[in-house]
C-alpha cells in the first residue's frame, strides 16, 4: 500500500467525510435511509467545480430522477420523524460533500484514503449511541452471533471501505456527470433490499418513485448516446 497515511489538506478532509455521512443512519426505515446518498445535488456541484459540462439531455434525465426521490419521499413520509428528516438532509448534504473532495483529490489512491477515513467514525459514533440509546446498544453489540458479526464485517470492508474505494477512483477518473447519476440507484436498490432481506412492505407510491428515478436514470446514461446517432 503506497503513502497510506493522508498528507494533503484535501484528503484529511476526506478521512472527515464518513463522520458526517454516518450521523444520519437512523430515525428512519431502510429504504429511506438508502435514498439519503442520492437525495443531494451533487450532480451540477460536481461539473461546476470540475468545468465540466452537463449536456441537456443529462440534466433532463436527473430532473426526473429527481422528481422520482420527492415521489419516493412521499411514500415513506409516515414512516419519517422530524429529528428523521434532519438527519437525511444532513446526510444528503455530507454525501454532496465527500463527492466534492473525493472529485478534487484527482489521481489519488483512494483505498488508503478510506482506510484511514474508516478510522473516524466508529467511536464517535458509539458515544453518540451510548447518549442517545444508552447501553443497549452495546450490550447488542456484545450478544451479536456469527452471522452477525459477519454482516459487521460486510458493511465495514467491502461495501464501506472497497465500495467507496472504487467510487472514489470512478469520480477521479471520469467525468462527474458520467458517474454520479448512478447513485440514483441507491434508492432503488435499497427499498428492493429492504423488501427481500427485511420483509418491508412497499407501497404503490414507493414503486412508482423507484420507477420513475430509473427512467430518469436511464435517460441521462443512455440519452447522450442516443444524441450522437
Amino acid at each position: 500500500m503506497e503513502n497510506p497515511c493522508p498528507r494533503s489538506s484535501d484528503q484529511y478532509r476526506a478521512v472527515c467525510v464518513p463522520l458526517c455521512r454516518d450521523a444520519g443512519r437512523c430515525h428512519r426505515r431502510t429504504g429511506l435511509a438508502s435514498a439519503a446518498g442520492a437525495g443531494s445535488a451533487d450532480h451540477p456541484a460536481l461539473g461546476a467545480v470540475s468545468g465540466e459540462r452537463v449536456r441537456g439531455v443529462q440534466a433532463l434525465g436527473i430532473a426526473i430522477a429527481v422528481t422520482g426521490l420527492v415521489i419516493f419521499g412521499c411514500g415513506a413520509g409516515g414512516n419519517l420523524t422530524r429529528t428523521g428528516l434532519g438527519l437525511v438532509l444532513c446526510a444528503a448534504l455530507c454525501w454532496a460533500g465527500g463527492n466534492l473532495v473525493l472529485k478534487g483529490l484527482g489521481g489519488v489512491s483512494m483505498l488508503p484514503v478510506f482506510i484511514w477515513a474508516s478510522l473516524v467514525p466508529p467511536v464517535p459514533m458509539l458515544a453518540l449511541s451510548w447518549v442517545t440509546e444508552g447501553p443497549d446498544p452495546l450490550a447488542t453489540m456484545l450478544a451479536l452471533s456469527g452471522l452477525g458479526w459477519l454482516s459487521v464485517i460486510y458493511v465495514a470492508l467491502v461495501s464501506t471501505v472497497l465500495g467507496y474505494s472504487l467510487w472514489g477512483a470512478l469520480l477521479s477518473r471520469h467525468r462527474a456527470a458520467d458517474i454520479t447519476p448512478f447513485a440514483l440507484l441507491i434508492p432503488v436498490v435499497g427499498i428492493a433490499t429492504a423488501a427481500l432481506v427485511l420483509g418491508e412492505r412497499l407501497s404503490l407510491v414507493e414503486v412508482i418513485g423507484a420507477l420513475v428515478i430509473m427512467a430518469g436514470l436511464a435517460l441521462s446514461v443512455l440519452g447522450p448516446r442516443w444524441q450522437q446517432r
